[in-house]
């Protein structure tokens, strides 16, 4: 009798750990969320103006106003770190002139402070930059940064149902959903 309440306990330890370790056990459900909390980690260091490493935006790169006849017409990328925020995330390089940020044109900018200010905050908010490159307008990033799901349509209609008595109220004209 012992030997069976032995042999019993030791198959319901087994089937204790193959529900936490197997596919559908505690360990998936605490990747995953150790996996959203990694991408919660990552958007909040973004909006706090940082990088990974702790990185400001702002020590990641330099930036000189272009003016044309007085008045602001772009911003320049003089300098930047190569591994910093504004590279990884916009992929930008030196030489760069930034033409717009977000939906605003530099040369819209009274004043150049105000407009570096806007290119540091983009990063935060995940905007947008159009800069001039060799000769070659482009748009940053390439990739839109919140990989927003298509639009779809405001009434899809429901794929028919298959069942006879569906089949029947269709025939006579009465929807079915």
């Amino acid at each position: 009798m012992r030997a069976i309440f032995g042999l019993v306990g030791i198959l319901i330890a087994i089937g204790v750990l193959v529900y936490f370790l197997g596919p559908g056990g505690g360990l998936t459900h605490t990747q995953q969320v150790l996996e959203q909390g990694e991408k919660a980690r990552h958007q909040a260091e973004q909006l706090a103006g940082r990088d990974a490493s702790g990185m400001r935006v702002q020590d990641s790169i330099t930036l000189d106003p272009q003016t044309n006849g007085g008045r602001l017409n772009s911003i320049l990328v003089t300098d930047i770190v190569a591994d910093g925020p504004m590279a990884r995330y916009y992929g930008l390089k030196r030489n760069d002139s930034i033409i717009q940020v977000g939906p605003m044109q530099v040369r819209d900018f009274s004043d150049p402070s105000m407009a570096k200010d806007m290119i540091y905050e983009s990063y935060q908010r995940q905007q947008q930059l159009v800069i001039v490159r060799n000769g070659q307008q482009l748009t940053l990033p390439q990739q839109p940064a919140n990989n927003a799901p298509a639009p779809q349509p405001s009434n899809p209609e429901p794929p028919p149902s298959d069942r006879p008595l569906d089949r029947q109220l269709r025939g006579i004209g009465v929807p079915t959903h």
